[in-house]
């Protein structure tokens, strides 16, 4: 693949049906600049956000191990996400480590549980330090930047900026 920047929708597209080169790939697109500074749709991080969503709530262990990395990548390198999707993919997370710990308990266990295990234990905590250290706004501002946010017009960067929320990169 080369270097160009692919629209946000056909990365959330192959993100559900990439393998382990093409993964890689597009976890170092969602950490770009670019995706940060593009004329990002409301529509666009949500469709990425299902994408993932879809992956963490999959019966197959390499889609929810997919999921993890995608949503600690996407909260890490995108304050919008961090501030408006990051608790819904925490609970997904969080529900999907219960539901495994409780299975697996009873169950041996093999190194492909483990890294299942690890991975949701990871994204569980990591997603959690970056809510404890995202940039704190004042409930009037968290309902204005939403109300922005939800009408589509305003791009990632502009938010970040008129709020002062964006992360050094």
């Amino acid at each position: 693949m080369n270097s160009e920047r692919f629209p946000l929708p056909a990365l959330a597209k192959e993100l559900e049906s990439c393998q382990e080169s093409q993964f890689g790939w597009i976890l170092k697109k969602l950490a770009s600049p670019d995706y940060i500074d593009e004329q990002l749709l409301k529509s666009d991080i949500a469709l990425v956000v299902a994408k993932i969503s879809k992956l963490l709530r999959s019966n197959e262990d390499y889609n929810v191990w997919k999921g993890c990395h995608a949503a600690v990548v996407f909260c890490s390198h995108n304050p919008l996400v961090l501030c408006c999707h990051s608790g819904q993919l925490l609970t997904i997370i969080y529900s999907k480590l219960e539901q495994k710990l409780e299975y697996h308990s009873s169950s041996t266990q093999n190194i492909c549980n483990k890294i299942i295990l690890d991975s949701l234990v990871f994204a569980t905590s990591k997603i959690i330090e970056l809510m404890r250290n995202k940039p704190t706004l004042s409930e009037r501002q968290q309902k204005k930047l939403r109300r922005m946010y939800d009408t589509g017009d305003y791009s990632i960067s502009d938010l970040s900026e008129l709020f002062s929320i964006s992360r050094p990169t």
